[in-house]
């Protein structure tokens, strides 16, 4: 993350029923467990959008997190995708 504002976290748009969906929820976890407790950054994203970009501030260098994403349809929700990273800020 060296030299860099922003670290951009995009999903595929293609997944699930796009005429139904409603919004993402993207959340970011602080390690690997995906707690309440943990959640370091939250938010809800329009249907149409398929990427967030977020200040490196926020990230701790040696650290561990977790981001996820999942769908909101009118009905329901789909199951949580996520991935685990470490984060290297080179001096």
């Amino acid at each position: 993350m060296t030299g860099r504002d922003t670290v951009e976290f995009r999903w595929s748009p293609f997944e699930g029923k796009i005429f139904k969906r409603r919004f993402y929820e993207f959340r970011i976890y602080k390690g690997r467990e995906q707690l309440a407790k943990n959640i370091i950054f939250k938010q809800k994203i329009a249907a149409n959008v398929s990427s967030i970009a977020l200040k490196t501030d926020i990230f701790e260098d040696g650290q561990v997190y977790t981001w996820a994403v999942r769908q909101a349809y009118y009905d329901q929700k789909s199951d949580w995708a996520y991935s685990a990273f470490v984060v290297i800020k080179k001096k």
